[in-house]
Order: C-alpha cells, then sequence, then structure tokens
C-alpha cells in the first residue's frame, strides 16, 4: 500500500516538473508506533559480563604491577618479568602500562628499523581506505545535493576518492613482506617445519580474533541501542541481524565465501583473505624450504597461476574488468543487494593472491640486497622513478576508474581481463620500487617523514583503526535526522575525524585486548629456542634491558 502512494506521488512532481516517470521500492518502515528499541536478550548480557571481565582484569593486572614496581622506575614496565612465577606473567599482560611500553617500544632489529616505513605506508594507506568508505556512505545518504556525488565521477579528486578501496592491495602487500620477515631465521638456521608454521597462525589467531569477537558482539546487541533516526534502523538493524546470523563465518575466517551477502562487518572480508594467503603462502615457504632451488620456481609459478585465476574468473563471469569502480546507485544498495562481482571477484582471496606473493618475494629482494651489499642509489634513472611511482600510482587509480565509469565496454574482453589483471598487481610493482627506494643510501625529506618514530607506534594501531572505523561511521552517518548538504571541505574533515575517532578507539582496543593477548600468546607458545625465535620481534633486546634494570636494583 505504502509503495504504492510513495510511487504516485513522486511520479506525480517528475511529470509536473520534468514530464519524466520513475519508480520507488520501500526498504524500510519506520512508524510513529511505539517500539522497544532497549529490548535485551542474553547476549546483551553477554556483552556487559565480557566488557567487565575485560575492565576488571586490566585494573588488577596493572594495580599488580604498579606495586611490584618497588624503585618506581620506568624501565621496569619495559622488561618481561620472567622471574615470576607463570600465572603471574599471564596477569602481567593486561597491565595498561606495560601495554604502553609496548605500543611506543621503538623496532629492537635491524629489519625492524629497515622496514618501518612499510607500517607507515600500511598507516597511511588505512586513511585512504577510511576515506573511501565515507564516501560510499555519502553515497548511501539521503542529501540535498544528489549530483555532488554524481558530478564527483568527472573530477580527478573525486574520482580517486571513490576508486579509495582498492588501495586496500596494498595491505597484502605488506602481509607478504611481514610473514617473509617474520620467518627468516628459521630459513637461516634450517628449522623451518610444520611446527612452527602452526605455531605461527595459532599466534596470528590468538593476535587478531578476541579483537574481531568483542566487536562482533557489540554490533549484535549494542550497536542498533547506539543511535536513532530515520535511516538508523536500516544499518543498525541489518548489522545486528547479519552479526547475529554470521557471526561464526568471521570467527572461522570464512565469511568471504561463506554468506558474504550477508557480512558482519562487511570490511573483515580483508581479514579472511589474508588468513587463506597467509595460510597458503606458508605451504609455499614449507616447499621453497625443503626445495631450495627450486624458490624462484615455486614463486614465479605461484605469481603466474594467480594471474591465470584472476584471467579466467574475470572472463568467464564476464566481469567488465572496472575493479569495482561501482556507479553511486550500486553504492547506494551495497547493504542488501547480492553483487556476484564483489563476491566473486573483490572479495574471494584467490583474486588478491598476487600481490601477498609479490609482497613475499620482495622480503626476498630486501634480504638479498642486504646480503650482497646492492644498492640502488647508484642509478640516477632508478630514484626519478622512486619518487614518481606515487604520482604515477594516483593518475593510474583516476585513469582506470574515469575509463570504465564513462565508457561501456562489450564483455567478456580478452583486452578488458588483461587490464584488470595488470591493475591489481600493479600495487605490488610500485611497492617493490618504493622498498628498493627506501632501503637505497639516498636520503630524502620524503624518507625522514615515513621513518618518523610518530608512526611507530601509530602503525600499531592499525588493524583496531581498520575494524573500528565502519563501527564509528555507522554511527555518524546513519543516525542523522536531517538531509545532509555534501560538499568537498565536509568530505575531508569528516573523514580525517572519523579517522582520528578510530584511532583512539584503536587505542582502547589495543591496550586492553589486542596488545594483551598478544603477550599473552607470547608467553604461552614460549616452549623452546626454536619456537621463540618466531615470537621474537617484541622480545628481542629485552635481555639487555632486564640485565640494566637488574644491576640498578
Amino acid at each position: 500500500m505504502y509503495d504504492k502512494i510513495v510511487n504516485q506521488c513522486e511520479n506525480l512532481w517528475l511529470r509536473e516538473n520534468y514530464n519524466l516517470s520513475g519508480y520507488s521500492t520501500i526498504l524500510w518502515c519506520t512508524t510513529n508506533q511505539e517500539y522497544d528499541y532497549y529490548e535485551t536478550d542474553y547476549l546483551h548480557t553477554l556483552f556487559w559480563i565480557v566488557t567487565f571481565l575485560i575492565l576488571g582484569i586490566v585494573t588488577i593486572a596493572t594495580a599488580l604491577d604498579i606495586k611490584q614496581n618497588n624503585e618506581d622506575s620506568l624501565d621496569y614496565y619495559k622488561v618481561e618479568r620472567r622471574d615470576l612465577p607463570k600465572s603471574q606473567q599471564c596477569l602481567l599482560c593486561f597491565s595498561l602500562v606495560r601495554n604502553w611500553y609496548r605500543l611506543v617500544a621503538p623496532p629492537k632489529t635491524e629489519v625492524g628499523r629497515d622496514l618501518r616505513f612499510v607500517l607507515t605506508i600500511r598507516y597511511l594507506t588505512t586513511l585512504i581506505v577510511v576515506m573511501g568508505h565515507v564516501w560510499i556512505a555519502y553515497s548511501m545518504t539521503p542529501a540535498k545535493n544528489t549530483e555532488f556525488v554524481e558530478s564527483s565521477y568527472y573530477s580527478i579528486i573525486y574520482i580517486f576518492a571513490n576508486c579509495a578501496t582498492n588501495i586496500v592491495q596494498t595491505f597484502f602487500v605488506a602481509s607478504g613482506v611481514l610473514l617473509y620477515i617474520s620467518i627468516h631465521e628459521f630459513f637461516k638456521e634450517g628449522v623451518l617445519n610444520i611446527g612452527n608454521a602452526a605455531t605461527a597462525f595459532i599466534y596470528r589467531y590468538i593476535r587478531l580474533t578476541p579483537t574481531l569477537a568483542y566487536l562482533i558482539l557489540y554490533h549484535a546487541t549494542y550497536l542498533f541501542h547506539s543511535g536513532s533516526g530515520g535511516y538508523w534502523k536500516f544499518v543498525g538493524e541489518t548489522s545486528q541481524t547479519y552479526c547475529r546470523r554470521n557471526w561464526w563465518t568471521n570467527l572461522l575466517y570464512i565469511n568471504n565465501y561463506v554468506n558474504s551477502n550477508q557480512m558482519c562487518i562487511p570490511t573483515t572480508w580483508y581479514l579472511s583473505a589474508d588468513t587463506h594467503l597467509f595460510l597458503f603462502s606458508l605451504c609455499l615457504l614449507l616447499i621453497i624450504f625443503k626445495y631450495p632451488k627450486l624458490k624462484k620456481i615455486v614463486m614465479g609459478l605461484a605469481i603466474l597461476a594467480s594471474c591465470v585465476t584472476q584471467f579466467l574468473v574475470t572472463y568467464l563471469n564476464k566481469f567488465d574488468g572496472g575493479q569495482h569502480v561501482f556507479s553511486p546507485e550500486t553504492k547506494r544498495f551495497l547493504y542488501d543487494n547480492e553483487n556476484k562481482e564483489l563476491e566473486k571477484d573483490y572479495f574471494a582471496s584467490h583474486m588478491n593472491a598476487g600481490n601477498f606473493l609479490i609482497g613475499i618475494c620482495l622480503a626476498m629482494t630486501y634480504f638479498h640486497f642486504k646480503e650482497n651489499k646492492i644498492d640502488m642509489s647508484k642509478y640516477k634513472w632508478f630514484i626519478v622513478l622512486w619518487y614518481i611511482t606515487p604520482v604515477i600510482g594516483f593518475f593510474t587509480v583516476v585513469v582506470h576508474g574515469y575509463t570504465f565509469f564513462h565508457n561501456y565496454f562489450e564483455v567478456p574482453s580478452i583486452g578488458l581481463t588483461i587490464l584488470s589483471m595488470f591493475t591489481r598487481q600493479i600495487w605490488g610493482i610500485f611497492g617493490i620500487i618504493l622498498v628498493l627506494g627506501f632501503i637505497a643510501s639516498f636520503r630524502s625529506p620524503i624518507k625522514n617523514f615515513f621513518n618518523w618514530p610518530v608512526f611507530t607506534p601509530l602503525s600499531r594501531l592499525t588493524y583496531g583503526i581498520y575494524l573500528v572505523h565502519v563501527t564509528i561511521a555507522s554511527i555518524v552517518f546513519a543516525q542523522s535526522s536531517i538531509i545532509s548538504y555534501f560538499m568537498g571541505w565536509s568530505f575531508l574533515t569528516e573523514s580525517v575525524a572519523l579517522f582520528v575517532l578510530s584511532n583512539f578507539a584503536a587505542l582502547i582496543l589495543g591496550l586492553c585486548i589486542e596488545f594483551p593477548l598478544t603477550a599473552l600468546s607470547k608467553i604461552l607458545l614460549r616452549k623452546n629456542k626454536k619456537e621463540r625465535k618466531f615470537i621474537k620481534d617484541e622480545i628481542n633486546g629485552h635481555a639487555a634491558e632486564l640485565k640494566k634494570f637488574t644491576s640498578r636494583i
């Protein structure tokens, strides 16, 4: 009944003003009848139990840590207390003070110092991803000036924002780099085996999952109670329904394949894809460890297989290869529509394998250059290429997005499919150029900026920022009670504000959940000398600090 009345009214206005006709669809209804927005169940109770349990443990651990600091020295919190019983060591993992120093601690290894810029790039890339998601929110939110979003596809700057989410490919490159770095010592000492690989995966699962599970619990319970407004029911109720129905796919990291059209926290597709590629790459590295002479062949065939897979999926499914240069109308209904290209192309792990594998090759190249003292700074052409690579990357995104939005191509097309395959892998190619430039000996203000120590603690919040920014964006954008008027300035300020708020939220989650459980997993997985080497990124160097501290006692 209501949709019929709405269509009649809309068509009357359209005919009188523009001599056009159209149709509308009712997606949800908000009535003036009383509705119990605060109805709760056992999951709401569980949320409070978990929250108070976390706060209680953190409070007790912090108080105990401060009490045991007899010398009242800040260095005390920077050193592991291996002299204590294991139960107390586990409890101290939740100390706020100790976790703060874990957050701000400088890199303790030469590799960590050399590759600080990788984490800085990932942190700044997260800002660009946030901007891309704000633009999607603009497309979904009712506005007075809808032409602002429509016309953005004709602007060089704004079309970059429309395509900004594709820059998530740099995350896969960085993940590949960090994976190989973490197990490089095993290669050098000849101790890599299935047990070490299993330990690596368990450590990763413990590090990532608790924060994710807590956020899912919030989405399934109190997110719906965190806002109001005409648009809120659509976002809050949808998120609550999907998280109650499909939470298990997130915790098993299969949500990018199973029920991906009803995903709890849509951005978590990346975590699942990254986890699958982590496991796949570990298997490849085990093969390389056993047959080191086949390293180039194994990696080459793996990257080739990834490219062939991307080609076949794009061509056989008749995708245009635009890699999700979605129209405003498509973005507007991302929450309700099943988008096959999104599910089979953007979310799928096998479609993102190329850049992860390129990241592993990049880490191998880094160690090769360091061991053989190869310095690219002696080549002037390379220095020029290094400086212009970000500019090339920007215009690649812009030209690619503009071309596919403003043209309709006949599909399937071999040419378009090859172009799609190339533009996806180009992020890995850019990564190789940038890393080789950063480790070269020439000086640059850009290097100084990306190695600025302030980015070391900020980069450790990247995971939390990526997780929580969609939650905050939902609360900010979906409960507006007025029709917004969008401008470029508002887009910039709202993006930065959302990013800053996400940093603070990630800091709280990091200090209370992520960092404590990361430290706890290191203690629980520290069985022998060989296994300790895998998790020595935070432990290495503490022995000297412990000696220095105990000498003062």
